[in-house]
């Protein structure tokens, strides 16, 4: 599908009534029947429009973070994570997938996006702080000798916020192939989808264990307009195997791509 197409595309529910209707027109009435199949609410990343810089400390894709004053640059060896998204919390209050969330600060995502292995493991760092906007600095990434980036580095745009649900991604055995085929176009969904939370929209093999150990942290979808491309029309994955009850710190996180 081409980008233009897939910029226009569906494939997100934004309200439970909307999700059975889209569930008994696929003919999968038949899965809230089943124990522990369970919606999960997710919080959509929409980048706007205009390329213009975001005010200090306000959510974004992409750019510069900004970082509060003494914060380090995360490494992996002698080259840095690239800089993915910055979220101002305030602005997920509305939300109920970000209830376990600190209600003020900001948080930063972070991943080595040079060297992403296809079965995950490679670095990433989520990095929250509740500095005073004032106290914020734009930073850059490190360089090398030649003034070269270390990191990839991709186009500043600011973003909304769109609660969506997002439907387990694991099909149940009992279902006909027929019905798994419908299912699984919900799982991966034709459109681009950004996200916070919630089940990832995986393409290939689950991500989330079979006890549903990990949590989805950050989605990022192939996308022209963040110059962001995962493989073929991929999607990037940050996972994290726990978070403290507080809700400040991200541990064990691993980032993954899965494309066509």
């Amino acid at each position: 599908m081409r980008q233009e197409d897939r910029e226009k595309a569906g494939g997100v529910t934004t309200t439970l009534t909307g999700l059975r209707k889209v569930l008994a027109a696929a003919g999968l009435e038949s899965l809230w029947q089943i124990p522990g199949w369970q919606p999960a609410e997710s919080i959509r990343l929409l980048p706007l429009g205009a390329r213009t810089a975001p005010a200090r400390g306000a959510s974004k894709f992409g750019g510069d973070p900004d970082l509060p004053s003494g914060a380090v640059w995360p490494l992996i060896g002698k080259r840095a994570l690239s800089f993915l998204a910055q979220i101002h919390l305030p602005d997920l209050k509305p939300f109920a997938a970000a209830s376990g969330l600190p209600k003020r600060g900001q948080l930063w995502f972070f991943a080595d996006t040079l060297d992403i292995p296809r079965k995950g493991g490679s670095a990433c760092r989520v990095i929250y702080s509740t500095a005073a906007t004032a106290t914020l600095r734009s930073a850059s990434p490190p360089v090398d000798a030649s003034s070269t980036p270390l990191s990839d580095i991709f186009p500043v745009r600011a973003m909304r916020f769109q609660s969506i649900l997002s439907v387990p991604e694991r099909i149940p055995e009992s279902l006909d192939p027929e019905l798994r085929e419908a299912l699984m176009a919900l799982i991966n969904p034709e459109g681009i989808v950004h996200k916070i939370f919630g089940y990832p929209n995986r393409i290939q093999n689950p991500l989330t264990g079979k006890a549903g150990s990990e949590t989805l942290l950050l989605q990022l979808d192939s996308d022209r307009r963040l110059d962001m491309q995962w493989g073929d029309a991929g999607r990037l994955f940050l996972m994290s195997s726990g978070r403290d009850p507080g809700g400040t710190e991200f541990n064990n996180c691993s980032v993954a791509i899965q494309s066509y």
